[in-house]
């Protein structure tokens, strides 16, 4: 399989490997599916993070540009951490990932160029804006859930 990865450090790496080879490189605690959509991104693709990432920070730091590029494709607005793998996703239903295509890895490769060039220093009002994209991811308090448990048993749950 054709897929992306984001390392903490920023760097983009597009490699080919079997499926178990590419869940493991989100870290031993399991991949967590992070769906893009695809108003945003006629592009069909897949996120993956580690299912533990924001709760070990020690071990998973956040990944910045990682962040930033699954916002960009249109996945949720929230940091992410630990190394990023992006796959492609089936067109709807969309229930099996699948290879990125060349189109799709040229459309990464230019958003991650932009990003770095932006933290780099150039100017203009979308390197502004991708700077403080990124100064938010930094700086945000981790998403948090919480759940509440009732005596008959039922229970349901509020963002925090």
């Amino acid at each position: 399989m054709r897929y992306a990865l984001i390392t903490t450090d920023g760097e983009l790496h597009i490699k080919d490997a079997q499926w178990p080879a590419v869940r493991a490189e989100v870290g031993p605690e399991g991949p967590a599916r992070v769906n893009i959509s695809p108003i945003v991104t006629p592009e069909l693709f897949c996120g993956w993070v580690n299912d533990c990432g924001l709760s070990l920070p020690d071990r998973y730091p956040r990944n910045l540009v990682g962040s930033l590029v699954l916002m960009t494709l249109g996945a949720a607005e929230q940091p992410y951490a630990g190394p990023v793998v992006l796959t492609g996703w089936d067109p709807p239903p969309g229930i099996e990932m699948c290879d990125l295509v060349d189109h799709q890895v040229q459309g990464l490769l230019g958003i991650h160029r932009d990003i770095h060039a932006a933290l780099a220093g150039q100017a203009g009002e979308v390197a502004d804006d991708i700077r403080a994209a990124i100064e938010w991811i930094r700086t945000c308090p981790v998403p948090a859930l919480t759940i509440h448990s009732f005596p008959e048993g039922g229970g349901r749950y509020e963002p925090a």
